[in-house]
């Protein structure tokens, strides 16, 4: 202990020192503020998370379509629910997208998720908050109002989130087959410098199918560009998805070498129809060489632009866009639909494996079905199983493998948790259905049962059983041998022991007092311990359980808790209520089933405050 004080003592006598020198003072206190700037700073990054709803249009006709976005600012990952529910209207996510910005050296970053609102009625009404689930953290988001009027046509007050561009601000880029004097005659002008196309692999599309866009803007090589803000491209009647980086490449045309540059992207038609695309944008600020001033010879003011190139060269403000495109958007058959057919288009195919193929009766066995090709795999839904009796299967959980920069292509995954309720040797089959667009009908996909083996546990429970009776006999045929030795051992005479003049520790006074206190003793401090357990416990068993009964209710009022932690805390109260008589067993299995849910499903868990207040008010009436 003593060296540990001195230690000690050198140890503070050291820090005082350091301290005391002027230099190390200073690298101490930056290295305090650094670290707590660095701390402050990555708080703040990761609790600023907001979360917001907008729609794109708050009036609509009967019939239309509008765009419900909610935008998740601080977080690159986010749940949310894949359908909203709202009598009235069908509200479902279709995509997302991701967007950066940095203002003064701060970067945000926030994802867009977008669903489609269908009215199925005129009327008002009121989408409800949506709950949000980013790092770990709940949200939800306010309220909105839509009004669906019954007339069709354009309604007053409604225009595009996008508004086009100024006709001020766009240059009238023509085509890249001027010929290299006309440039030259007119150096002034923009017509021969940059131009953009949209490219679509089709001019013919399905409502709700997916296909790539390619937006190509050249840049004459011999102009110096600067691209300022990013690709305006946008509408209604389609949706969009994410713009990737744009890759770089050159080109030559017409004897003209081109910088180019190419987004891609995937758009799909949200509704039958024709669709006008208009033109994609960007900005631009160009360096324009001015022109040979009256009285100057062509050749000497060309040959001052070339040694003096910043001295005779503008800078330009223009807006270059692509080719507008006119689609026709065709409605989906009815006449071959099947009827688990979900809104898959595109081509697939469907793989299915099952682990582990070897389980133990009330095991959980993992049964997943792979889909691969291309279309729109963000609004997939896990196949349809077949044969499931004698399984119980929870919602699958499902993961994307994109196989190409744009998400057109690739794998989704849907992992299935089932549990046998008997021994089973095969699993569920399923089947999927998707519309084929090149086909221009429906497909539907399926597999067959696989086969899995149940483990036999009989033979070890015997043998464990067996190896227990056999201790017990052994251990019962050990004990009279031991006690006999025992006992001629404590008859055993001693010869040289005299005991003439000894008593027996009973036989004595003090012995029998002594004896007699440490006896009482000994019961008052068994009845302290026991009545210090019997107040933490809170008394009697039925004391106790009501005590938990009261306490889990009192837990489940906090709004803090997650679907999870919540559906745990009922359960364990329904439990109790159906113990005592007060809960049906089948509004029990309803919560246990939820419960189980929960834990072998999807990993996508939300709680809604009607279904909580619901919940609760079933617990409380019993």
């Amino acid at each position: 202990m003593h060296c540990i004080t001195l230690q000690f003592r050198s140890w503070i006598i050291w820090f005082r020192s350091f301290l005391q020198r002027r230099e190390n003072l200073n690298v101490y206190i930056s290295l305090v503020l650094f670290f707590g700037s660095f701390l402050t700073a990555a708080y703040a990054a990761t609790s600023d998370i907001n979360v917001t709803a907008e729609l794109s249009r708050n009036r609509v006709a009967a019939g239309d379509m509008v765009q419900l976005d909610v935008k998740v600012t601080g977080s690159q990952e986010a749940d949310l629910p894949r359908e909203i529910t709202v009598d009235g209207l069908q509200i479902r996510l279709t995509g997302q997208s991701s967007q950066m910005q940095m203002i003064n050296f701060s970067v945000s970053s926030s994802v867009v998720y977008s669903y489609i609102v269908i009215p199925l009625q005129s009327g008002t009404f009121t989408i409800p908050s949506i709950q949000v689930r980013a790092e770990g953290r709940y949200f939800k988001t306010t309220p909105l109002q839509l009004t669906v009027v019954g007339s069709g046509g354009t309604t007053p007050g409604v225009s595009s989130r996008t508004a086009p561009p100024s006709p001020s601000s766009i240059a009238n880029f023509s085509s890249p087959s001027a010929t290299r004097s006309q440039r030259s005659s007119s150096r002034g002008a923009s017509p021969s410098i940059t131009f953009g196309e949209l490219v679509l692999p089709k001019k013919k599309l399905y409502a709700g199918e997916v296909v790539p866009v390619e937006i190509r803007f050249y840049f004459d090589i011999h102009y110096g560009v600067q691209i300022r803000g990013g690709l305006n491209f946008g509408g209604e009647g389609f949706l969009a998805e994410r713009f990737g980086d744009p890759e770089q490449s050159q080109v030559e045309r017409d004897g003209v070498p081109y910088h180019v540059l190419t987004f891609r992207t995937l758009i799909s038609a949200v509704k039958p129809g024709s669709l006008d695309i208009a033109p994609a944008s960007i900005n631009l600020l160009v360096e324009m060489p001015e022109t040979a001033p009256a009285g100057v010879d062509d050749d000497l003011f060309s040959l001052m632009l070339r040694r003096h190139r910043a001295a005779f060269m503008q800078q330009k403000e223009m807006t270059a866009k692509s080719n507008p495109l006119h689609i026709e958007v065709m409605p989906l058959p009815k006449e071959g639909r099947p009827a688990d057919f979900s809104g898959a288009i595109g081509e697939f195919d469907l793989d299915a494996i099952v682990l582990p193929q070897k389980y133990a009766l009330g095991d959980p066995v993992t049964l997943s079905l792979k889909l691969n090709g291309k279309g729109n795999f963000k609004a997939l839904s896990a196949p349809q199983l077949t044969d499931t009796d004698g399984w119980r299967t929870y919602p699958p959980a499902d993961h994307f493998e994109v196989t190409d920069s744009i998400g057109w292509r690739g794998v989704k995954t849907f992992e299935t948790t089932m549990i046998a309720q008997k021994p089973m040797t095969t699993t569920p089959g399923s089947l999927f259905s998707y519309f084929d667009p090149n086909l221009s009908k429906y497909v539907t996909l399926t597999t067959k049962p696989l086969s899995v083996e149940v483990l036999a546990q009989t033979s070890s429970s015997a043998s464990t059983k067996a190896a227990t009776v056999a201790t017990n006999m052994l251990v019962a045929s050990s004990t009279p041998a031991s006690l006999a030795v025992n006992t001629q051992v404590q008859n055993q005479p001693f010869d040289h022991f005299s005991t003439r003049s000894w008593k027996a520790p009973f036989q004595r006074l003090e012995f029998i007092v002594v004896s007699i206190a440490l006896f009482f003793a000994a019961l008052l401090f068994a009845l302290y311990l026991g009545l210090r357990q019997y107040q933490k416990t809170g008394g009697s068993p039925q004391h106790q359980e009501e005590l938990k009964l009261k306490a889990l209710l009192n837990e489940l009022q906090s709004e803090e808790l997650d679907a999870i932690a919540f559906y745990n805390k009922a359960a364990e109260v329904a439990e109790i209520l159906v113990k005592k008589g007060t809960l049906s067993e089948s509004e029990g299995e309803e919560i246990f089933k939820r419960r189980d849910e929960l834990h072998y499903g999807a990993r996508e868990a939300f709680l809604y405050d009607k279904e909580r207040k619901k919940i609760l008010s079933k617990l409380k009436l019993n």
